[in-house]
Parts: C-alpha cells; structure tokens; sequence
C-alpha cells in the first residue's frame, strides 16, 4: 500500500497529468528534419459516458482522438489496532478512436500508412507507455494499471448509412492515495 499522505489526489489533478502525459506521446519518433507524428491530435476530458455526443461536443472529425472520462473509484480500508487505512482508487475510462479517411474499416487495423496506425495499433502504444505512470507524483505511488478493454462503435444518427467510427475503450485505475484515521 502506498505511504500514506492522509489525503487523496484530486479526480481532475490526475486527469490533467494523464492528459499531459497523452498529449506528449508520439506514434512516429521525429527523423532529421522530418517532425514527430503525435499519437493523438486531441486528447480532452468528458464527463459523460454518452460516446456519441462526447465525440460530436469536440467535433472529434480529427484523426487520433482520446477522451478522458471519469467513471468512478473504489475504495478499500485496512485496521490495525486503533488505525484505519482507507486507500482510494480513481478509475478513468480512455476512449480512442482513429479515423481512415479513405476506407472506414481500416480505422482499426490501420492502412499502413503512418497517420492511420489503426485503433489497435493505438491501444497497445497507449498501453505499454501509459503502464505503471506516476507521472511527477512522486513520491506517492500511483500505479496506474488497466482493468478491460474493448472496441465500440461511434455511428452518428444523421450519418447511419455509413459503417460508423471503430473505437477502442479502455478502463483504468490509478491510486489516489491512502487516508489514516484514529479509531477510538
């Protein structure tokens, strides 16, 4: 468990260091003259699970888009003696979505070219860099960590004739911190 701060982090201080954290991330390192490709064109925070409308609010006719929606947290407690330990876990749902232009259903696996990595490309670079983050919490241990994961689609109503935008949603956990309490 982490050392204990008698406090927790902020659900939006966490979401402002993980967006910090996205916004910084490349899909295509930088090449002599030739700048870096970042993984997302716009990384924002929602408040609402309503994907449909979360995409249309942002206008999210970017390629390379993640939202940052908080969903909920637990919390678990630990007594010893006359101290009571509650630790407190934020979890955050990350929706991504890229866009083909030219061939909708490659929007997941990608064309092959460098600015459509596809969703699935996405999720696993996000995954494997966002793993473990304590962004610059340090001290505390943050721990971030995926629970699940699984692909959605995104078909506007004005739009249903077309096959709709692949996305990919992902829920993970961070720590927040611990609390200490005397019991008496």
């Amino acid at each position: 468990m982490n050392t204990p701060n008698n406090d927790y982090l902020g659900t939006v201080d966490i979401m402002q260091a993980m967006q910090d954290f996205l916004i910084g991330l490349v899909l295509v390192p930088q090449a002599g003259d030739t700048p870096a490709v970042p993984l997302f064109e716009n990384v924002q925070f929602y408040s609402s699970p309503d994907l449909v409308k979360a995409f249309q609010e942002l206008r999210s006719f970017q390629n390379r888009v993640c939202l940052i929606i908080p969903s909920g947290e637990e919390y678990t407690d630990e007594r010893q003696g006359n101290s009571l330990t509650v630790h407190c876990t934020r979890i955050l749902e990350l929706l991504i979505c890229d866009r083909d232009q030219g061939k909708r259903q490659q929007a997941s696996t990608g064309s092959g070219d460098p600015a459509h990595p596809g969703v699935l490309v996405m999720k696993d670079l996000l995954e494997n860099q966002l793993i473990a983050q304590n962004f610059s919490f340090a001290p505390r241990l943050l721990r971030t960590r995926p629970q699940s994961g699984q692909p959605f689609k995104l078909v506007d109503k004005d739009r249903a004739n077309l096959p709709g935008r692949l996305g990919w949603q992902m829920t993970w956990h961070v720590d927040a911190g611990d609390r200490v309490f005397t019991c008496r």
